[in-house]
């Protein structure tokens, strides 16, 4: 039975990336193991050391308190990049991430980013830039559903993984 719908969003990089966005491996990986866990809703940590791995721009972070408040990863694809994940705890972290990332994709390039529909903050984000819907997809589960909180899910990983 279906979870919720995942959409895929095209848009143009560019811009200039925040100065509240840093290297995501300038954060202990035991910080974003811990919040990708919280939020994906199992622990991945090879999978993350293995995902995180790009070059500089690629995998960024926000940090507030001493403490992860989101990250995300552009990586290119077979036309133009994708975003994912981007998970934020709120809206303006998301924001300042998906600024980041679309510059760090660079100017001109065409942006793919899968948002679950569910989240209301994903589509008032959304809402602020131009974006158009490129297709859709059911996020569906065997043997229940994990404890996800898709609250904080801005952009899945990828569809393969989540």
């Amino acid at each position: 039975m279906p979870a919720y719908r995942n959409v895929r969003w095209r848009t143009v990089g560019g811009g200039e990336r925040p100065d509240s966005v840093v290297e995501l491996s300038s954060v202990p990986v035991e910080q974003l193991v811990a919040f990708d866990a919280a939020v994906f809703g199992s622990t991945r940590e090879r999978f993350l050391r293995a995902w995180i791995d790009r070059p500089a721009g690629q995998a960024l972070a926000c940090m507030r308190g001493g403490g992860l408040a989101g990250y995300g990863v552009v990586r290119p694809c077979h036309a133009g990049a994708k975003i994912g994940p981007l998970f934020a705890d709120d809206r303006d972290v998301a924001e300042a991430l998906l600024t980041g990332l679309l510059a760090a994709a660079g100017q001109g390039t065409e942006v793919f980013i899968d948002m679950p529909d569910t989240n209301a903050r994903a589509a008032e984000l959304r809402s602020r830039r131009a974006m158009e819907p490129s297709f859709e997809t059911a996020r569906m589960y065997l043997n229940g559903r994990p404890p996800e909180d898709v609250r904080k899910v801005f952009g899945v990983t990828t569809l393969e993984f989540g």
